[in-house]
């Protein structure tokens, strides 16, 4: 049941004590009365006793004495019913700054609250985010995003070249060396693949070793030199090539295999330098795995020979890889420069000297019983016809006697 009070006095009032709904009636001076007068009522306004009562604005209610109206009084609250007793705090989500509001506001963008009756929201902090009007809470910045500034209605990714493992977070990142991110948002870096090196953060791309270098690991800073007896063409190699057969590399960092000249060779094992072919062998082209060995007849008395030389005439070479000629022996005699060997002197023909070009008749009245002997005359009752040869004296004279 809703009470209504009126009481006469040299000053009227209309007192309302309502569950819902409080009117007020304008202070009213009258004439001195003296009795007072109490109603118990159902059902009942104000205005149905007095014509000056009324209701309170939306935003406002009756103050202590229901004289006069009056804003809600916290910050925070509001009253939209003008039927309405109290104001009503604002949800969360919501605020309201100012006094005898009708209606809370939505925190913009950015902002949140999670508190009812609030007067104002709370900016987000750096790594959250709110990209909803009515915000009761803030979000935090998803891995691979950041927020780096209050009040954030969304998050950005991180740039390429950094990354963000964790939630919340108000910066990125940037990969360490030997590590790389070529999208954006990325949540962690990757190493730096075989034959690629990154010496500095925050790298993109890695960058492809060198011609001439290589990387056989991953999440490599720096690209090592090939070493002596090794090359690499190619940029971005895990490995390099081994220099032989014919080619060699002497200094480290080398981008390709050096040809070894005629003269010299390379064999399986890699090569810092060339060989020279030693005294007795040659090789006369370019890029050789060996090198030959002199044919007979021929020489080679120094290192390094791109062909052999034919022994001079009155000279041979008997053996294969000679350093040197020597002088026909004697019954042996060769008449030019040439890489043929001496030849025995024929029959009835001789040479008792050595080194010689050609072979000796053997003279008249004389037999040579060898062709390397000088030769023997014959005894005073015998004679020998000319270019007897390899004949002992005994077969002379029966020679001899048979004439």
């Amino acid at each position: 049941m809703k009470t209504f009070y009126v009481m006469i006095t040299w000053q009227v009032s209309c007192l309302l004590t309502l569950m819902q709904g409080i009117s007020y009636i304008p202070f009213q001076p009258v004439e001195a009365v003296i009795h007072s007068l109490v109603l118990d009522v159902t059902d009942i306004n104000c205005t149905d006793y007095h014509p000056a009562c009324s209701n309170c604005e939306a935003g406002t209610i009756p103050n202590t004495d229901s004289r006069d109206c009056v804003c809600c009084a916290s910050q925070g609250q509001c009253k939209d019913d003008p039927s309405g007793s109290i104001c009503t705090p604002c949800d969360a989500g919501h605020y309201q700054p100012d006094q005898g509001q009708i209606v809370c506001m939505e925190c913009p963008e950015g902002y949140a609250v999670n508190a009812t009756g609030s007067k104002e929201c709370d900016p987000c902090s750096e790594g959250q985010y709110a990209n909803e009007k009515g915000s009761s809470v803030c979000k935090d910045c998803q891995p691979g995003t950041f927020a780096n500034l209050t009040n954030s209605t969304v998050c950005q990714p991180c740039a390429k070249g950094h990354n963000q493992t964790n939630s919340g977070s108000s910066v990125c990142e940037p990969c360490d060396a030997g590590y790389y991110a070529n999208v954006t948002q990325a949540t962690v870096c990757r190493k730096c693949p075989v034959g690629t090196m990154s010496n500095t953060s925050g790298t993109v791309d890695c960058m492809n070793c060198t011609a001439g270098y290589y990387q056989k690991d991953e999440g490599q800073t720096q690209c090592d030199p090939c070493d002596p007896g090794y090359a690499n063409p190619k940029r971005g190699m895990s490995g390099c090539q081994v220099c032989n057969n014919g080619r060699h590399a002497n200094v480290s960092g080398s981008k390709d295999c050096g040809i070894c000249m005629p003269g010299s060779f390379s064999g399986e094992e890699p090569a810092v330098n060339c060989t020279k072919c030693t005294e007795g062998t040659y090789q006369p082209q370019l890029g050789q795995p060996r090198c030959f060995e002199c044919s007979t007849g021929s020489y080679c008395d120094k290192i390094g020979c791109t062909s052999c030389y034919p022994c001079q005439a009155g000279q041979e070479a008997k053996t294969f890889g000679a350093t040197n000629c020597t002088d026909c022996a004697k019954g042996y005699a060769k008449n030019t420069q040439s890489m043929n060997l001496c030849t025995p002197c024929s029959q009835g023909w001789y040479q008792d000297e050595e080194g010689q070009l050609t072979c000796i008749v053997c003279p008249e009245n004389f037999y040579c019983p060898c062709i390397y002997c000088s030769p023997m005359p014959c005894p005073p009752e015998a004679s020998c016809p000319k270019r007897q040869s390899y004949a002992t004296l005994h077969q002379m004279c029966t020679v001899i006697h048979e004439k």
